[in-house]
């Protein structure tokens, strides 16, 4: 067997041991103290109810207070032990000083390459308030950048596999899924090629997303002189389920000028050359200018909180070239070091909120905060056409649950949604009005706003958002649009599993 393949069994099979001692230990604890020492017991269910007051009074994310209440609630002192040791914010205190100095030094070449901020407020007064927003959180804004969507993963791997062809300096990749196969022989050999000849290549890949290889790439990469860093270890920090927040971006970067973005990992059913769940749907853009710094700077900054070596001057990676072109541009990022900060759900309901004729959204997955579910129903309620595109044939079957467990409220608000019925929709973009739009790795869940390292990027004026809604309209063409008075007839059972799924999203 390949000693690849051992590691990762062994690294689940550690974790899940590491799991297990830790329930035993805890209801262990729970039981000695039920039956020897009533007081104690009393007292940490004393505690159990202030925990839970504290949760429903607390500032922060409602659908994650509200589960672990439930949690607490329904297992007692058992609950309120999980809470201390997996649920409470100050878990990630570590990982936000990590972050935090990685964000500092990234700083300083905040204006490397010349922002467009200022025109596009002129510009676009109505639309000011995104880019600003966005701006203070840490990310310019570009013009100067030509832009390409593929509408389809097969057509981003082809322009991909054509660019790096062309790489002369440097190779930036981030994926959370790589698998061996078909796309990752075509990638690799032209990694391979690359190094050989003196481009620098460096890859970033998420440790739970491609956990059958990364033990195999640690060593095959850096034989071949690809530098590799695999992020967040599952074995680590079992303790504090540090291994529950993952990098989820998904980057290229070649010689600074040219950079992708979007739902696509490297695997084949993201080409669709074989089925894994219907036709894959999924959705990329390629910038080439002035825009691909801000991906740049996001690259560079995961590299060093993944641990890679320290970027002192990420100025000799800013692009050398540009595009005359129109349009503005702001990638951006988001992570759990920043909560309770939320630039990715923010900028999502502010578009919804700012929208006069439509917002369209794909996900693959839904889990709504109030927050989110009440900007959209408001939205559809004063005349806005809100539609979501989720998927019909879907990759695990409590995502399904937990899905559809939030149509209902949508549905009575008046939210349209549509059923992808070739597939399994992975796109993740939004567009609102014709005039701006998201295309990223970004899921309208728990996950992506709270725990997944995210990135976007936010599209204003550019002739690319006619390609997204071009696509939108060829979608709708293959859906099913759900409707309330059949929805309510779905089985019973059904709708029982929704509701204490609902109830776990947070936490699955």
């Amino acid at each position: 067997m390949n000693p690849g393949r051992i590691s990762a069994a062994m690294k689940l099979l550690l974790v899940t041991i590491l799991l297990t001692l830790q329930l035993l230990i805890m209801f262990a604890a729970v039981h000695f103290l039920r039956q020897y020492s009533a007081f104690i017991y009393t007292m940490l269910e004393a505690a159990c109810m202030v925990v839970i007051i504290l949760l429903l009074n607390e500032n922060g994310n409602q659908v994650y207070k509200f589960s672990w209440a439930m949690i607490v609630a329904i297992f007692s002192v058992s609950g309120l032990i999980m809470y201390f040791m997996w649920g409470r914010n100050n878990k990630s205190k570590k990982m936000r000083r990590d972050m935090a100095g990685v964000l500092e030094r990234s700083a300083r070449f905040a204006g490397a390459v010349g922002s467009a901020g200022a025109s596009l407020e002129a510009q676009f007064p109505e639309l000011r308030r995104l880019s600003r927003y966005l701006k203070n959180e840490g990310f310019e804004s570009f013009s100067n950048t030509a832009a390409t969507y593929y509408s389809s993963g097969e057509e981003k791997f082809e322009a991909l596999f054509a660019d790096l062809r062309r790489a002369e300096r440097f190779i930036f990749l981030e994926y959370f899924i790589v698998y061996e196969g078909q796309i990752f022989k075509r990638l690799y050999d032209i990694l391979k090629q690359k190094a050989s000849e003196g481009v620098e290549v460096r890859f970033i890949c998420d440790d739970a997303g491609s956990i059958t290889n990364t033990g195999i790439f640690q060593k095959r990469f850096k034989q071949d002189g690809i530098s590799y860093m695999t992020f967040n270890p599952m074995n680590k920090y079992v303790d504090k389920l540090y291994f529950n927040y993952r990098n989820h971006q998904k980057i290229a970067v070649i010689d600074g000028h040219i950079g992708y973005c979007g739902g696509v990992n490297i695997a084949d059913e993201y080409a669709n050359l074989y089925e894994k769940h219907g036709h894959w749907k999924d959705s990329a853009i390629r910038l080439e200018g002035d825009a691909v710094w801000g991906l740049t700077r996001i690259f560079l900054e995961m590299w060093e909180f993944s641990g890679g070596h320290v970027t002192q001057d990420y100025s000799l990676y800013k692009p050398q070239k540009s595009c005359v072109s129109g349009g503005f541009f702001q990638p951006f990022a988001d992570g759990p070091t920043n909560n309770p900060r939320n630039p990715a759900e923010d900028m999502y309901c502010q578009i919804i909120a700012g929208a006069k004729e439509y917002v369209y959204i794909t996900t693959p997955y839904l889990a709504l905060d109030e927050v989110l579910m009440k900007t959209m129903a408001l939205a559809a309620q004063s005349g806005v056409d809100i539609r979501l595109v989720t998927p019909m044939v879907f990759d695990h079957w409590y995502t399904d649950l937990v899905t559809s467990s939030f149509y209902e409220p949508l549905l009575r608000a008046g939210v349209r949604i549509f059923a992808y019925t070739p597939g399994f929709m992975h796109a993740k973009t939004i567009i609102s009005d014709s005039s701006n739009a998201i295309v990223g790795s970004i899921n309208l869940d728990y996950r992506s706003f709270y725990l997944h390292y995210e990135c976007g990027v936010w599209l204003c004026d550019t002739g690319v958002i006619k390609d997204i809604l071009s696509d939108y309209e060829e979608i709708f063409k293959v859906c099913r649009e759900l409707s309330l008075n059949e929805w309510r007839k779905r089985p019973l059972i059904k709708k029982a599993l929704e509701k204490l799924f609902r109830i776990l999203a947070p936490v699955l």
